[in-house]
Protein backbone atom coordinates (compact mmCIF):
# COMPACT_ATOMS: atom_id res chain seq x y z
CA UNK A 1 0.00 0.00 0.00
CA UNK A 2 1.60 3.67 -0.49
CA UNK A 3 0.78 6.70 0.07
CA UNK A 4 1.03 9.85 -2.47
CA UNK A 5 2.67 12.66 -1.21
CA UNK A 6 0.73 16.18 -1.31
CA UNK A 7 3.97 17.67 -2.58
CA UNK A 8 3.75 15.46 -5.75
CA UNK A 9 0.15 17.11 -6.43
CA UNK A 10 0.08 18.26 -10.18
CA UNK A 11 -3.32 18.65 -11.30
CA UNK A 12 -6.97 19.31 -9.51
CA UNK A 13 -9.83 18.16 -11.26
CA UNK A 14 -13.38 19.65 -10.45
CA UNK A 15 -16.22 17.72 -10.91
CA UNK A 16 -19.75 18.09 -10.75
CA UNK A 17 -22.20 15.26 -11.25
CA UNK A 18 -24.57 17.10 -12.13
CA UNK A 19 -24.43 21.01 -12.89
CA UNK A 20 -28.16 21.58 -12.76
CA UNK A 21 -28.21 19.66 -9.10
CA UNK A 22 -25.45 22.44 -7.80
CA UNK A 23 -26.44 24.26 -4.82
CA UNK A 24 -24.59 27.23 -3.74
CA UNK A 25 -24.14 26.60 0.50
CA UNK A 26 -25.32 29.79 2.68
CA UNK A 27 -22.09 32.20 2.63
CA UNK A 28 -22.30 32.89 6.64
CA UNK A 29 -18.96 32.18 7.81
CA UNK A 30 -16.93 32.31 11.29
CA UNK A 31 -15.82 35.73 12.83
CA UNK A 32 -12.32 36.71 12.95
CA UNK A 33 -10.37 35.03 15.93
CA UNK A 34 -8.46 38.09 18.01
CA UNK A 35 -5.13 37.23 15.98
CA UNK A 36 -6.14 37.42 12.69
CA UNK A 37 -8.29 40.21 13.06
CA UNK A 38 -5.06 42.23 14.37
CA UNK A 39 -3.20 40.63 11.50
CA UNK A 40 -6.00 42.68 9.03
CA UNK A 41 -6.07 45.60 11.01
CA UNK A 42 -2.09 45.75 11.09
CA UNK A 43 -2.08 45.30 7.07
CA UNK A 44 -5.03 47.74 6.83
CA UNK A 45 -3.25 50.14 8.75
CA UNK A 46 -0.11 49.51 6.97
CA UNK A 47 -1.69 50.62 3.26
CA UNK A 48 -3.73 53.77 4.85
CA UNK A 49 -1.07 55.20 3.71
CA UNK A 50 -2.95 58.97 4.89
CA UNK A 51 -4.07 57.69 7.96
CA UNK A 52 -7.68 58.33 6.96
CA UNK A 53 -9.31 55.00 7.67
CA UNK A 54 -9.96 54.26 4.48
CA UNK A 55 -8.19 52.51 1.56
CA UNK A 56 -8.51 52.82 -2.44
CA UNK A 57 -8.91 49.43 -4.77
CA UNK A 58 -4.94 49.38 -5.14
CA UNK A 59 -4.27 49.19 -1.52
CA UNK A 60 -6.89 46.93 -0.74
CA UNK A 61 -5.17 44.05 -2.96
CA UNK A 62 -2.26 45.18 -1.13
CA UNK A 63 -3.87 44.29 1.88
CA UNK A 64 -5.36 40.81 1.08
CA UNK A 65 -2.30 39.72 -0.56
CA UNK A 66 -0.69 40.41 2.81
CA UNK A 67 -3.51 38.59 5.04
CA UNK A 68 -2.39 35.53 2.22
CA UNK A 69 -5.54 36.06 0.42
CA UNK A 70 -5.23 35.17 -3.72
CA UNK A 71 -6.45 37.90 -5.53
CA UNK A 72 -5.38 37.29 -8.59
CA UNK A 73 -7.31 35.25 -11.54
CA UNK A 74 -11.31 34.02 -11.65
CA UNK A 75 -11.88 34.31 -7.69
CA UNK A 76 -9.99 37.61 -7.02
CA UNK A 77 -12.18 38.80 -10.45
CA UNK A 78 -15.40 37.56 -8.71
CA UNK A 79 -14.20 39.07 -5.39
CA UNK A 80 -14.09 42.49 -6.85
CA UNK A 81 -17.53 42.03 -8.91
CA UNK A 82 -19.34 41.13 -5.46
CA UNK A 83 -18.04 44.08 -3.81
CA UNK A 84 -20.40 47.11 -4.77
CA UNK A 85 -18.23 50.00 -6.97
CA UNK A 86 -15.50 49.43 -4.79
CA UNK A 87 -13.82 50.32 -7.90
CA UNK A 88 -14.56 54.25 -7.75
CA UNK A 89 -14.46 54.50 -4.00
CA UNK A 90 -12.99 53.53 -0.72
CA UNK A 91 -13.26 50.96 1.69
CA UNK A 92 -13.15 51.44 5.65
CA UNK A 93 -11.84 48.30 7.80
CA UNK A 94 -15.36 47.38 8.96
CA UNK A 95 -16.43 46.62 5.30
CA UNK A 96 -13.66 44.40 4.02
CA UNK A 97 -13.98 42.22 7.61
CA UNK A 98 -18.00 41.79 6.17
CA UNK A 99 -16.74 41.19 2.84
CA UNK A 100 -14.13 38.29 4.51
CA UNK A 101 -16.42 37.00 6.83
CA UNK A 102 -19.12 36.60 4.33
CA UNK A 103 -16.83 34.21 1.90
CA UNK A 104 -17.24 36.74 -0.99
CA UNK A 105 -13.80 35.13 -1.88
CA UNK A 106 -14.75 32.20 -2.69
CA UNK A 107 -18.14 30.33 -3.66
CA UNK A 108 -18.92 26.65 -1.54
CA UNK A 109 -21.03 24.85 -3.60
CA UNK A 110 -22.98 21.18 -2.54
CA UNK A 111 -22.82 19.07 -5.61
CA UNK A 112 -18.71 19.90 -6.40
CA UNK A 113 -16.27 18.15 -5.47
CA UNK A 114 -12.14 18.20 -5.68
CA UNK A 115 -9.83 15.29 -6.66
CA UNK A 116 -6.18 15.45 -6.52
CA UNK A 117 -4.59 13.86 -9.53
CA UNK A 118 -1.27 13.04 -10.65
CA UNK A 119 0.07 13.70 -14.02
CA UNK A 120 -0.50 10.31 -15.26
CA UNK A 121 -4.11 10.19 -13.96
CA UNK A 122 -4.53 13.99 -15.45
CA UNK A 123 -3.10 12.88 -19.00
CA UNK A 124 -6.09 9.71 -18.88
CA UNK A 125 -8.65 12.11 -17.66
CA UNK A 126 -7.79 14.81 -20.55
CA UNK A 127 -7.69 12.09 -23.04
CA UNK A 128 -11.55 11.22 -22.61
CA UNK A 129 -11.70 14.82 -22.57
CA UNK A 130 -10.82 14.85 -25.91
CA UNK A 131 -12.78 11.70 -27.05
CA UNK A 132 -15.61 13.12 -25.78
CA UNK A 133 -15.28 16.93 -27.08
CA UNK A 134 -18.44 17.06 -29.08
CA UNK A 135 -20.45 14.98 -27.12
CA UNK A 136 -21.17 15.08 -23.52
CA UNK A 137 -18.76 13.08 -21.03
CA UNK A 138 -21.47 10.74 -19.70
CA UNK A 139 -24.23 10.54 -22.02
CA UNK A 140 -27.50 11.72 -20.83
CA UNK A 141 -26.12 13.58 -17.64
CA UNK A 142 -24.94 17.22 -17.86
CA UNK A 143 -21.59 16.27 -15.39
CA UNK A 144 -19.23 18.73 -15.97
CA UNK A 145 -14.94 18.09 -15.23
CA UNK A 146 -12.21 20.85 -15.39
CA UNK A 147 -8.60 20.07 -14.99
CA UNK A 148 -6.38 22.72 -13.12
CA UNK A 149 -3.27 23.19 -11.77
CA UNK A 150 -2.90 26.55 -9.70
CA UNK A 151 -4.77 29.26 -11.15
CA UNK A 152 -4.51 27.89 -14.67
CA UNK A 153 -7.90 26.10 -16.43
CA UNK A 154 -5.97 23.26 -18.56
CA UNK A 155 -8.89 21.77 -20.02
CA UNK A 156 -12.33 21.31 -19.52
CA UNK A 157 -16.32 19.82 -20.70
CA UNK A 158 -17.67 23.30 -20.10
Amino acid sequence: KTHRRLKNVIVTMDFTPSKAALQEVAAVGKPFTVDQEKTLKRAFLGADGDSSGTISVTELKEVLRAVDVDVDGEDGDRFFEQMPDVQNRVITFDELKHYLTQRMFYRVQAGRYYVIMSLFEAECMRAVLHQQSALPLIPGRDTTVALRTERTLLDSTY
